[in-house]
């Protein structure tokens, strides 16, 4: 098969197109411009969430860096967590929005950096924590090769990298010029050639998803059950494997 990897143009224009559409953070969940998706972002949204704060265990003395971070969906969640959390993306219009929300709240422990779509500096900063959360899936592995090094030099001795991620459950990878869904064996390959090591690769949220099927038939007023939900989804994972598309992985990552 070709090995087809994401083009940082067309992700670029992907997203500036999603952010002219929606202009909030369903540009960055389920951004389809053909249907209205927010009633099913709002799950896609808490479920997310719960499993990235279950995994990173952010802390109050943290530096951390989310990495992808497009309308600072998740920044603004760890921002009261943590010391201090950069969000750093390469799509102007997705930032933009993040900034216009900043300007409107009291979190001044955030800062927001366009990452450059070429070299991926980052903050010149020791940090915590890492977290990608549906950013991998747009970065090829060239690009990878660009950015891991950087991260181990950054990263402090005991730190880490979550990633709420998609991964196939086979060897074989789905790909195209805006998604690469990689196997686990690729993930393992790609993070242990810059000398990191996996030390958790759990299923955290299946697809399709019984918690999702029931919330597309509630209503927004019922948010208040979206907790009952992801114990459901936690609870469902494994049922009926034969009919799992594909798992959000939530992956833990350290130095070797």
């Amino acid at each position: 098969m070709e090995n087809i990897q994401p083009s940082v143009e067309k992700v670029l224009k992907l997203y500036k197109t999603r952010a002219d559409f929606h202009g909030d953070e369903n540009a960055v969940l389920n951004g389809s411009i053909t249907f209205d998706p927010r009633h099913i972002n709002i799950i896609i949204d808490y479920l997310t969430r719960q499993a990235l704060l279950e995994y990173m265990k952010p802390d109050k003395n943290d530096v951390v860096i989310d990495f992808g971070c497009g309308v600072g969906r998740l920044t603004y969640i760890v921002a009261p967590l943590v010391k201090k959390i950069y969000g750093l993306d390469i799509t102007p219009e997705l930032l933009a929005i993040a900034k216009k929300r900043q300007q409107k709240s009291n979190a001044n422990n955030i800062e927001f950096l366009q990452l450059n779509s070429e070299k991926f500096d980052l903050p010149s900063v020791q940090f915590d924590k890492l977290f990608f959360v549906g950013t991998l899936v747009h970065i090829g592995d060239e690009l990878l090769d660009i950015i891991l090094p950087k991260i181990f030099a950054g990263l402090k001795p005991n730190g880490k990298i979550t990633l709420i991620e998609y991964l196939k459950t086979d060897k074989s990878l789905s790909q195209n010029n805006e998604v690469i869904m990689r196997s686990h064996e690729h993930l393992k390959n790609i993070f242990e050639k810059h000398g990191f090591k996996i030390s958790v690769l759990k299923p955290a949220i299946r697809m399709p998803s019984y918690s999702i099927m029931i919330w597309k038939k509630m209503s927004a007023r019922f948010s208040f059950l979206l907790p009952f939900l992801y114990l459901l989804e936690k609870a469902t994972l494994k049922r009926k494997p034969q009919f799992v598309d594909y798992y959000y992985y939530a992956v833990e990552i350290k130095k070797a």
